[in-house]
């Protein structure tokens, strides 16, 4: 019985080393392959860690990208909309000016349409004025007329009076006319008596230098200023010498 019970023990035994054996051998070639995955594991990982970090610089190299860009249509934006402000701008200037033109040719249409009014008006106006020009003109010519046979009754009343009465008429500088006389002295026709008168700023007529003098002159010129009688006041005036020069 001990014989048969160390050969069941041996036998244990054996199959047991057998069993720690295999068990050994199949550790090592699980410890192998976990070896050869974690190998393969590293180098998956060390190529995926390649591969992402090629593709976080190709991102950030696509965000830098994009963000320059947009930075580029920032400021194009902005410049646009300073584009498009001037030219809002530019427009409502013309629309202003488009809207003062439009309102200047409706009053310069509505004055085209009292043209046509306007000008029968002037037209008529103008014949009018013809007319009266006409009527004017042939007043003048009328006038002219009269003072043309004036002048040469004056002209022969003046020879009358030179002749006859020995009175001339001078005229001395530009505003003063001397009259001068002559048949007053009965002793001494040829004496001259004279004096000299004009018409002053506010058209009041004034004499002076007499010679010789005569008696209640301011008097005389009083009544040429009321009158406006030349004239009589040259009667006058002769009458007053010839009552100076026959006195004796």
């Amino acid at each position: 019985d001990r014989d048969t019970d160390d050969t069941d023990r041996h036998g244990e035994t054996s199959s047991l080393n057998n069993f720690k054996k295999s068990v050994m051998a199949e550790w090592d070639r699980l410890n192998t392959e976990v070896n050869n995955a974690k190998g393969h594991f590293n180098s998956w990982v060390t190529s995926q860690c390649t591969s992402l970090s090629d593709l976080s610089e190709e991102h950030n190299a696509l965000i830098n990208a994009f963000q320059e860009k947009l930075k580029i249509l920032k400021e194009k934006e902005e410049t646009l909309r300073a584009e498009a402000g001037a030219l809002r701008q530019t427009l409502n200037n013309e629309k202003s000016e488009l809207e003062a033109t439009t309102s200047e040719i409706s009053r310069l249409s509505a004055v085209c349409e009292l043209i046509p009014q306007k000008l029968k008006h002037l037209t008529k106006a103008l014949k009018d004025e013809r007319n009266a020009f006409e009527k004017e003109n042939q007043d003048c010519n009328r006038v002219e007329e009269a003072v043309h046979a004036k002048m040469t009754e004056f002209k022969n009343g003046r020879a009358v009076y030179e002749t006859r009465l020995g009175l001339k008429f001078a005229r001395v500088q530009e505003e003063k006319l001397k009259i001068v006389m002559t048949n007053i002295q009965k002793s001494n026709p040829e004496r001259i008596f004279s004096f000299t008168v004009y018409v002053d700023s506010e058209d009041m007529y004034k004499v002076e230098e007499f010679d010789p003098h005569v008696p209640d002159l301011d008097a005389l010129v009083s009544e040429l200023n009321t009158s406006n009688d030349f004239s009589r006041f040259v009667r006058s005036i002769r009458q007053q010498f010839c009552r100076i020069a026959n006195a004796n």
